[in-house]
């Protein structure tokens, strides 16, 4: 069986839960042959090769969704610098099918996951219902990859089988090293309905002590290091250290005020968030770094009390915020990186209904 991450180039298993072991062999393409009409046809066959003329190969064969019929996991291209493609396929009766994206007869294998070349796959149960999600463990890229998207960290992309196909619905990061990392990390908890979470990324970018700061210079000065390793160059001086962008953590810590007002209201808290929305009031007066998110969090305060609508409320803070985009630059744009930051538009700083 292919349970392994390096299985045999052939083996016999019954794919297709019709009792009869189907051949699964690696010859220049990879093979699924099934016994029909008393002879082995073909039943799949990999549709495209990588630069590397590769077969696919089979890592986990197993009926994680619980419907009786194992899904076959694949690696099925690498790239230059170790990253790679799987894919998941299921037989639904009559052939096999990518159960990563709705099917689609002009682009039925458009559904595979990259990885960079330290990530991996794996399934497991996570919220105890007996059938297994698909845990993408994304890596960090190596090369020349690296340098658009400095800061990075350790990833997890999680995907739930939702009847038909495995569907993302949720991204987990290493702990935050820079303060504006457990901002973007509350917006993603709070975006999923996980308030709890949320509120404890706000509240680390507030009170934290361990937190960085961030600024386009010390990008800069962390790209450049990262060239010197790069190309193993030990003569050049090392890079003059920035000096620490001081408004920024005002910018941050005034914005997490305001989505914990909300997360509030979301809950009905209504007392809670009215001390919230004091408070932020009273430390960012105007003349302050962070005064615009405390008039934003105004725009949607007093849409809030009048409207008692989120949706109405919500329309106000995005509006300031259309208004102001320059706020947007300390909560995430090029500067922090291509590959894992969030890129804000103004509808980002409340996308509630």
């Amino acid at each position: 069986k292919a349970q392994g991450k390096h299985p045999e180039p052939y083996f016999f298993e019954d794919l297709t839960n019709d009792g009869v072991p189907e051949l699964a062999i690696v010859a220049k393409y990879f093979h699924i042959y099934g016994c029909q009409d008393g002879k082995y046809q073909i039943l799949y066959r990999q549709s495209d090769f990588d630069g590397y003329l590769s077969p696919y190969s089979v890592t986990h064969i197993l009926d994680g969704n619980r419907n009786g019929v194992p899904e076959i996991t694949m690696v099925t291209s690498w790239g230059s610098q170790g990253g790679h493609f799987y894919r998941v396929i299921e037989w639904n009766g009559e052939q096999f099918y990518n159960l990563l994206v709705l099917d689609s007869s002009q682009h039925p294998e458009s559904g595979d996951i990259f990885v960079e070349a330290t990530g991996d796959v794996s399934y497991e149960d996570i919220d105890g219902d007996w059938i297994k999600e698909l845990i993408v463990y994304r890596g960090i890229p190596g090369w020349s990859t690296y340098e658009n998207g400095i800061p990075w960290r350790h990833e997890k992309n999680y995907y739930r089988w939702d009847g038909r196909h495995y569907a993302w619905y949720a991204i987990e990061f290493d702990e935050p090293q820079y303060r504006f990392q457990a901002v973007q990390d509350g917006d993603r908890f709070a975006f999923n309905g996980d308030y709890a979470k949320a509120l404890e990324m706000y509240q680390m970018a507030i009170f934290s002590d361990e937190l960085e700061w961030w600024s386009p210079d010390r990008r800069a000065q962390l790209v450049y290091e990262w060239v010197n390793r790069f190309q193993n160059d030990t003569g050049t001086p090392s890079a003059t250290p920035p000096t620490p962008d001081n408004d920024e953590y005002y910018y941050l810590a005034a914005y997490s005020r305001y989505r914990i007002m909300v997360l509030y209201i979301l809950q009905g808290w209504l007392e809670e968030s009215q001390i919230v929305f004091d408070t932020l009031e009273e430390k960012f007066p105007e003349g302050q770094a962070g005064y615009s998110f405390a008039e934003m969090a105004t725009a949607f305060w007093n849409e809030f009390q009048v409207s008692q609508n989120i949706d109405q409320a919500c329309s106000q803070a995005i509006a300031y915020a259309s208004a102001h985009p320059e706020i947007l630059t300390f909560l995430g744009d090029a500067h922090h990186g291509y590959g894992q930051s969030i890129r804000y538009k103004p509808q980002d700083v409340c996308p509630f209904k």
